[in-house]
């Protein structure tokens, strides 16, 4: 709870860096990778790193709301980047969760 609170004030202070919020990705706490998902979306402009690691998120994240909020972010942050783009559209082929999904058609850009 404390690394949460923590990275969101960082975000809210804009006093946060992108490596304090990628690192948050691979906590076990889901409440702590959705703050790092939070304070990376607010960065400009993300870097390939920042990028990958919310690919590995989408892809690999056990909890659905962390996947659901990285698919907004990336679509928010990166939506021109042909490796974003790519992923969403395969959640949007492939993935059972209707909510992922959705998040996924949000994101895309439209055509």
């Amino acid at each position: 709870e404390g690394r949460k609170m923590a990275l969101y004030g960082l975000r809210d202070l804009d006093a946060g860096d992108e490596a304090v919020y990628t690192l948050a990705l691979f906590s076990e706490s889901s409440g702590v990778r959705l703050a790092g998902i939070s304070g990376i979306a607010r960065l400009a402009p993300p870097t390939a790193q920042a990028v990958d690691a919310l690919l590995v998120t989408i892809e690999r994240d056990a909890d659905a709301g962390v996947r659901r909020a990285a698919a907004v972010t990336l679509g928010k942050i990166a939506a021109d980047d042909p490796r974003v783009r790519a992923a969403l559209e395969k959640i949007r082929a492939t993935s059972t969760d209707a909510d992922l999904v959705r998040a996924a058609e949000r994101s895309l850009p439209k055509r």
